[in-house]
């Protein structure tokens, strides 16, 4: 005989006109392991203490096991240590692992759907989705078998223990029943870092960077330089940010535990595309090698000495593509004139061909006190001078076999520890543009008129004449 329930709110209205005590009397009577709570939540089991383990088999998974080690009164009892025997080497996320078996203490339902099934194939019982075996300390086993979602998404078709019975359970209730070992795998790639960041280097290379160069970037006294392929100061506005997303790196999955290096080098990890190493710091450092990302935006990255691969979406790994240019402060050099003891302008060929010297010392109150051989100037009025000598832009030349043309322009800024930083500016092929250069390194392109702007003001503030501020 086949006797099926299903609660309406129509139903429920009934039931209470004809009698509700009724209804649960028979429910309870013909279901003794079923403990019903409000009308609007029932309950097939509910147990004070998590399992002690939850054995997971069948579907697309080899089976497996969770196991609990260590529980925690203080949260209402929920697991405070727990793990996958045979994967205790690996790096699991036992808060997980934790919350799969406390959540494993009750079972909730939203309606007897039939008693006796002839044929179980109908509710994908036959043979069942997956089956799990969760294990109570008092209690004994409670064995569920998950079979197909019913139409709609409205819940999920369930067997419990020996019961005949199929039972419509939510969605949320069994998703955690379905997953596989790689989804308890602990999906942190690399640490998180707060603000400032704490690290001696990170130097990115891999494909990506072939031609332009592998870029490290160093701490220096509380702020971080670029010193490769050229010493240059970091954008203070977009550097950051981007070394900032090196840590903190969160995978969508796992793909692959304790992969062979032949799988590695089956997916290009032999030459990876991308490569991030980072030295020193709160948790000793980290390298990271990476894949060209996939139509779907999806790359695969492998962190060394970690067992697992894993899969993550290229929006947010800004270090990713990322070159020195787009690291690089975008102005020749960036010094504060309280830093300076002196600054040197030479001007040559037919500009004139002289070498203008400002010597920067400090009064009683370190203020800064400009002077030539011949004048005392005005100090606010060099400052306008200083702030447009500061203001040469770097744009990027392809071109790096062009030798530079005749010198125009070289400043020296002679810094009170005794370095030097040199800029240098050249005549050259590209329209409306010079050649310039830090120090030794590469060649990049200025506009021409910072060059003009310069030389025109150069004499003035020489004279101690006022300039105006760019």
């Amino acid at each position: 005989m086949r006797k099926k329930l299903m609660i309406t709110g129509g139903l429920a209205a009934l039931l209470l006109v004809l009698g509700l005590g009724f209804f649960i009397v028979w429910q309870e009577e013909a279901h003794e392991n079923e403990s019903t709570g409000p009308a609007e939540l029932a309950f097939l089991f509910q147990y004070d203490m998590p399992p002690l383990s939850a054995h997971f088999s069948g579907g697309y998974r080899e089976p497996f096991t969770l196991l609990r080690l260590e529980i925690d009164p203080a949260r209402n009892n929920m697991v405070s240590r727990a793990t996958i025997p045979g994967m205790e080497d690996l790096p699991v996320d036992s808060a997980r692992i934790g919350g799969v078996l406390g959540a494993s203490r009750n079972l909730p339902y939203l309606e007897l759907v039939d008693v006796e099934v002839a044929d179980l194939r109908v509710f994908g019982l036959n043979p069942a989705r997956a089956t799990v075996v969760l294990d109570f300390e008092e209690q004994g086993t409670r064995t569920i078998k998950i079979g197909d979602v019913a139409p709609g998404n409205v819940g999920v078709y369930i067997q419990l223990d020996e019961d005949g019975a199929i039972y419509l359970v939510p969605v949320t209730a069994v998703d955690n029943f379905l997953l596989t070992p790689f989804d308890y795998m602990n999906m942190n790639i690399t640490p998180m870092s707060g603000w400032p960041m704490v690290f001696d280097s990170m130097t990115l290379g891999g494909a990506v960077r072939e031609e332009t160069g592998e870029v490290t970037i160093v701490a220096n006294r509380g702020e971080f330089e670029l010193t490769a392929p050229f010493a240059h100061e970091l954008n203070p506005l977009t550097g950051p940010g981007i070394l900032h997303a090196a840590f903190g790196m969160i995978a969508h999955r796992v793909v692959a535990v304790n992969p062979s290096q032949a799988d590695l080098d089956a997916l290009g990890f032999d030459r990876p595309w991308s490569t991030l190493t980072v030295e020193g710091g709160e948790y000793g450092g980290f390298s990271i090698l990476a894949t060209q990302p996939d139509e779907a935006g999806m790359v695969l990255i492998y962190r060394e000495g970690v067992p697992l691969l894993y899969s993550i979406g290229e929006h947010g790994l800004l270090w990713l593509d990322v070159q020195f240019y787009q690291l690089m402060s975008p102005f020749a050099a960036s010094p504060l004139l309280e830093e300076l003891a002196a600054v040197q302008v030479a001007v040559f060929g037919g500009r004139g061909g002289h070498v203008h010297v400002f010597e920067i010392e400090r009064d009683e109150e370190d203020a800064p006190i400009v002077t030539t051989p011949d004048l005392t100037l005005d100090t606010e009025n060099f400052r306008r001078f200083f702030t447009t000598l500061i203001s040469a832009t770097l744009e990027m030349h392809e071109d790096q076999q062009t030798e530079p043309g005749r010198p125009v322009l070289n400043f020296i800024y002679r810094y009170a520890d005794g370095t030097d930083l040199t800029v240098s500016f050249y005549e050259s092929n590209v329209p409306l543009r010079h050649f310039a250069r830090v120090n030794e390194g590469r060649v990049f392109l200025t506009p021409s008129s910072y060059i003009d702007r310069v030389l025109g003001d150069l004499l003035e503030v020489w004279e101690d004449r006022r300039v105006e501020a760019i």
